[in-house]
C-alpha cells in the first residue's frame, strides 16, 4: 500500500521547492533526487519519501516520454516495487533501448541559435528520416514542431512512431498533448483517457482540464478532484481546481481609483502602433479614471509619429513625451512615474511596447486586487504572440542555486513545457514579469526608482521586485490574465552577442547586489506565504 502524502512529511527546503512549482521535467527530477537522498539518510517517513520520489520521477518522464534517462529512472523504481501495467513497462524498456545521437546535427544547432523555427523543424524532420531510431532528434522535432505551431508535423511524427505497438502509452500521451495545444479539446480528452490505462491516475487532471476547455465544467472538475485525491502533491493543479470551483478564474472587477498606464518605446514604431491599437480596444472604463503616457525613448525613426497618431485617437486620455536619446528602460520607467499625471494616480501600470492585451486586462487585475487587497504589485501570465501554446513567463520564486550559479536560480519549468493551463491560477509569488504589471502607487514609491545600473534593459524589473520583497510588500500573480508578447523569450529567443552579454552582465550585477542572507530571507518569507495561501485554499475546498 502506498504511504499517504502530505506536505508535512517534507523538510522545509523540499516543501518550498514543491510549492513553487510541481511541474517540469528537470524541476521534478531535482525534487525527486532530493527526496531519495533524504530517505537514505534516515529522514522521518522514508517509505513515504521513496514513494513520493517515484511519483515525481514518473511525472518527470511523462513530461518528455522519449527521454531515455527519465525512462531508466522509472524502470529502476519498477524493479524494486512494480506498480505500472505491463504495457507501460515494455514501453519504458523500448525507450531505453532506442539509440539517441550524441548531439543534434550542426545545421540544426545553428538554426536553433538563429531562432529559425520553420527551418529547424524542416531540418530535424529530414534528419529523423535519415535516422528514424534517433530519440534525441525525435524529441527535438516534437518539441520544436509544437513550439512553432506546426502541429501537423507533430502528429506526423506520432503517426510514424505508431508502427511500434510497444510505444502506445507514449504516443497516447503525446497525441493528447498535441490535440490540447492546437485547441482540439474533445480529441485531447479522448487521448488522455486512452493514456490513463497505461499510467492509472496520472492523466485524470489533464483529461479534466480538456473537458473544462470544452465547457463541460462539472465533469472536468470531477476528474480533477479524483486526480488530486490520488496525487495531492500536484500543487499547480490543486490551485487551478480551487480557482475553477470558486469561480475566480472568470472574475473581473472595477478598480475604484485612477490608473496611469505607462509605456516607453525605442525604435519600435510598428509594434508600438499595434500595442496602442490593442489598448484602444480595451475596456478603459474599469478604473474610475485612466490616463495613458507614452515615452518616445529616442527619436531616430517613426515612433514619435505613432505616438501623435494615437494622441488623436485616444484624445486627452493619452499624452506623450519625446526624448532626444535612448535613456534605457529603467530611466524611462522612472521618468514616466515622475510625471504629474502618474503621481496623482493610485495605481500605475507598465506595459511593454510589443504586447497584445485582452479587452478585460484591467478587470482581471481588479479581481486580483479584491482577492489580495494588501498586495503592492500584480502581474500576469505571458504567452508567445505567434503561438500562445508557448509560455514566456509565469509566477517566479527564487530557487536554491544550481551547480554553476550564484545566490539563486530562476524557475525553468515554463520554458520546457507548453501552456496546458497548469499555470492558470491566482496566488502570491516573489516576482512577476515587467511587460504587463500594475503597482499600487504607494508601494512603488516606497520601494523607490528602478535601478539605472540595469540599463539599457534586462532585470531592472526583477531587481525592483527583490527590493519589494525585502520591504515585505506582497506581489501577486494573476494567471487568469494571459497577455501575448511579441518579443521572444526563453527557448524561442534569438539574441545578438551584444544582447546576450548585456543580459549576462546584468544578471551578474543583480546577484552581486544582494547578500545570501537577503535572498535566503526572501525564500523563507515566500515559503511561509505560499504554504499559508495553499493550505488556506485547500481547507476551504474540503
Amino acid at each position: 500500500m502506498t504511504p499517504p502524502f502530505s506536505l508535512d512529511m517534507l523538510p522545509a527546503d523540499l516543501r518550498y521547492q514543491l510549492l513553487t512549482d510541481a511541474t517540469g521535467k528537470h524541476h521534478l527530477t531535482r525534487i525527486a533526487r532530493r527526496a531519495l537522498d533524504l530517505a537514505k539518510t534516515g529522514q522521518d517517513s522514508p517509505d513515504a519519501l521513496v514513494c513520493f520520489a517515484r511519483e515525481l520521477s514518473l511525472a518527470a518522464w511523462l513530461c518528455d516520454p522519449l527521454d531515455q534517462a527519465a525512462a531508466a529512472t522509472v524502470l529502476q523504481f519498477e524493479k524494486h516495487a512494480p506498480t505500472l501495467p505491463e504495457a507501460t513497462i515494455k514501453s519504458l524498456s523500448a525507450v531505453c533501448s532506442m539509440t539517441p545521437g550524441a548531439a543534434l546535427p550542426p545545421r540544426a544547432r545553428r538554426l536553433e541559435a538563429e531562432a529559425d523555427a520553420a527551418g529547424l523543424v524542416k531540418c530535424l524532420a529530414a534528419a529523423l528520416a535519415a535516422s528514424p531510431s534517433d530519440s534525441l532528434i525525435a524529441r527535438a522535432l516534437y518539441r520544436h514542431a509544437c513550439a512553432s505551431g506546426d502541429f501537423s508535423t507533430a502528429h506526423k511524427l506520432i503517426g510514424d512512431f505508431s508502427r511500434h505497438d510497444v510505444l502506445a502509452p507514449i504516443l497516447a500521451a503525446l497525441r493528447a498533448e498535441t490535440c490540447f495545444l492546437e485547441g482540439e479539446f474533445e480529441n485531447a480528452h479522448r487521448y488522455y483517457e486512452n493514456a490513463e490505462q497505461f499510467v492509472p491516475g496520472f492523466f485524470l487532471d489533464s483529461a479534466g482540464e480538456s473537458l473544462v476547455q470544452t465547457g463541460k465544467i462539472s465533469q472536468g472538475l470531477s476528474l480533477m478532484r479524483a486526480a488530486l485525491d490520488r496525487s495531492p502533491w500536484k500543487i499547480n493543479r490543486a490551485l487551478r481546481l480551487y480557482d475553477l470551483e470558486t469561480g475566480i478564474y472568470r472574475q473581473t472587477a472595477p478598480i475604484d481609483a485612477k490608473v496611469a498606464i505607462l509605456l516607453y518605446s525605442y525604435n519600435n514604431p510598428e509594434k508600438l502602433d499595434e500595442t496602442l491599437e490593442s489598448l484602444h480596444a480595451c475596456d478603459l472604463t474599469v478604473p474610475a479614471r485612466a490616463a495613458i503616457y507614452v515615452l518616445v525613448n529616442g527619436r531616430s525613426d517613426a515612433t514619435e509619429a505613432v505616438a501623435q497618431k494615437w494622441k488623436t485617437n485616444f484624445g486627452p486620455m493619452l499624452q506623450s513625451v519625446s526624448l532626444p536619446v535612448n535613456v534605457g528602460a529603467a530611466p524611462a520607467r522612472n521618468w514616466l512615474m515622475s510625471l504629474d499625471g502618474a503621481a496623482s494616480s493610485e495605481w500605475i501600470a507598465y506595459l511593454d511596447d510589443d504586447v497584445c492585451l485582452p479587452r478585460d486586462w484591467l478587470g482581471r487585475f481588479g479581481a486580483a486586487m479584491r482577492a489580495y487587497p494588501e498586495a503592492g504589485l500584480f502581474g500576469c501570465r505571458v504567452l508567445d504572440f505567434k503561438n500562445p501554446a508557448n509560455l514566456q513567463q509565469t509566477d517566479l520564486n527564487f530557487l536554491p542555486a544550481r551547480d554553476g550559479e550564484l545566490l539563486f536560480s530562476l524557475p525553468d519549468s515554463h520554458c520546457e513545457t507548453f501552456d496546458l493551463q497548469q499555470f492558470s491560477y491566482l496566488r502570491p509569488c516573489a516576482s512577476v514579469t515587467g511587460c504587463c504589471h500594475i503597482f499600487k502607487k504607494e508601494s512603488l514609491l516606497r520601494c523607490g526608482e528602478f535601478d539605472i545600473r540595469f540599463s539599457p534593459t534586462q532585470y531592472d524589473d526583477l531587481d525592483h521586485d527583490i527590493r519589494m520583497n525585502l520591504l515585505h510588500m506582497q506581489i501577486v500573480y494573476q494567471g487568469h490574465l494571459a497577455v501575448a508578447h511579441k518579443n521572444k523569450s526563453g527557448k524561442l529567443m534569438k539574441r545578438s552577442n551584444l544582447e546576450s552579454a548585456n543580459a549576462a552582465a546584468n544578471m551578474y550585477k543583480l546577484k552581486s547586489k544582494y547578500s545570501s542572507a537577503e535572498i535566503s530571507g526572501i525564500q523563507k518569507k515566500m515559503a511561509v506565504d505560499l504554504e499559508e495561501d495553499f493550505i488556506g485554499k485547500m481547507n476551504i475546498n474540503k
